[in-house]
């Protein structure tokens, strides 16, 4: 029998292997390295270790959906928010109760609709008020006495306090001190405005303005500390609600040199 001889190849090898030798793994290039995979689990654990996080999200997500549950079973539609007496203060009153109910129920969409409702309400009756408080200077400054007795409720209630007088009480008795100070005065004979206005709603239909009355006249410039008191008083015609009237007028003088 004919005895094989042992391929001429280093190693045993055969040519094929021998032709194509293996690139040594230390030689790769770079550029045909695969790239390496994003740190995703990094960002998974961090999520996972904030699970407030992921309620917060949770919450904005809830706040942009239609608001349920009891708060929004009680809660009209958003058009009745809008219309009708924003500056009732029963109303404002009814507001803020169901806007504590939305916030203890979580119905964040009921409590954002109703905290845009209350802002509105708010302001619309702060400005009411203080139109009724302009109309009452604007009236003094016209001389007109009718014009001013427009301004004022009806009552025994109803006070006013000139500077350096003593108070006078009683609708009737309140006219007659505005006819005796603007019998005299011509129209346009002085100018008189308010500076620090603040407006306040003290609920139940009773509205508190203070200022600092400016007058200027030919002969000189004075000023008087004010509280001017109002209550919403039903009339016919009037807006829904009722309309600012003035029940207390107190001017106190100032000191001269102080503003």
């Amino acid at each position: 029998m004919q005895r094989l001889r042992p391929c001429s190849c280093s190693g045993g090898r055969s040519s094929a292997a021998a032709a194509f030798p293996a690139r040594p793994p230390s030689i790769i290039t770079p550029r045909q390295r695969a790239p390496a995979p994003p740190p995703l689990a990094a960002a998974d654990g961090a999520a996972a270790a904030s699970p407030r996080r992921r309620r917060s999200v949770r919450a904005r997500s809830a706040a942009e959906e239609a608001p349920s549950g009891p708060a929004a079973q009680q809660r009209p539609p958003a058009s009745n928010d809008a219309d009708g007496d924003d500056s009732d203060p029963t109303r404002l009153s009814d507001l803020r109760a169901r806007l504590s109910l939305a916030v203890r129920d979580e119905d964040y969409a009921a409590a954002a609709l109703l905290r845009d409702a209350l802002s509105k309400a708010g302001s619309d009756a702060r400005l009411a008020l203080a139109d009724a408080n302009a109309a009452f200077y604007a009236a003094f400054a016209s001389g007109d006495a009718p014009r001013m007795a427009r301004v004022w409720a009806d009552g025994d209630h109803v006070q006013v306090v000139h500077p350096g007088a003593p108070p006078i009480a009683g609708r009737k008795a309140v006219d007659a001190s505005w006819r005796a100070i603007l019998s005299g005065v011509r129209p346009g004979a002085f100018r008189i405005s308010a500076e620090d206005v603040r407006v306040v709603i003290a609920g139940g239909g009773v509205g508190v303005v203070s200022c600092v009355e400016v007058v200027e006249a030919d002969d000189g410039r004075g000023r008087t500390v004010a509280t001017n008191v109002f209550e919403r008083v039903e009339m016919p015609g009037g807006p829904p609600g009722g309309a600012w009237r003035m029940t207390l007028h107190h001017g106190s003088p100032m000191a001269l040199g102080r503003r």
